[in-house]
């Protein structure tokens, strides 16, 4: 059942497009680093499900909206030239998206009650 909700269009293709920005931030070293500096933490969670590790992944962009702004408008990642590059250009723009981050707010609200239920049922094992 929880697999089947993220197969919902909407939320589908914001987890597409959350994709995109992890995979950008973590394929390169050196934008990893400004990105753990930037944040103080990494931004990717794993969880024992694709639901689970999409919520957790989506739950933290939301979290840190504020300093990936920063982190994308920054000097320092600006000047590294990854963001000239096909992948870079695509994550800017996500991140950058009001209605990415609209959708991100909308996909986690909807998830939470489900994530709050399952570590509750967790928890009692």
């Amino acid at each position: 059942m929880l697999e089947d909700t993220g197969k919902l269009g909407s939320v589908d293709k914001i987890i597409a497009r959350a994709r995109k920005v992890t995979v950008f931030l973590y394929a390169h070293t050196r934008v990893l680093a400004l990105m753990r500096k930037t944040l103080g933490k990494d931004l990717v969670r794993s969880g024992i499900t694709r639901f689970a590790t999409a919520y957790l992944n989506l739950k933290s962009l939301q979290d840190n909206k504020r300093e990936m702004l920063k982190l994308f408008r920054s000097d320092e990642l600006h000047e590294m030239g990854y963001l000239e590059k096909d992948k870079g250009k695509i994550a800017h723009k996500v991140v950058q998206s009001e209605s990415f981050r609209k959708g991100v707010d909308i996909a986690v609200n909807y998830f939470e009650p489900m994530a709050n239920v399952l570590r509750r049922m967790d928890s009692d094992v």
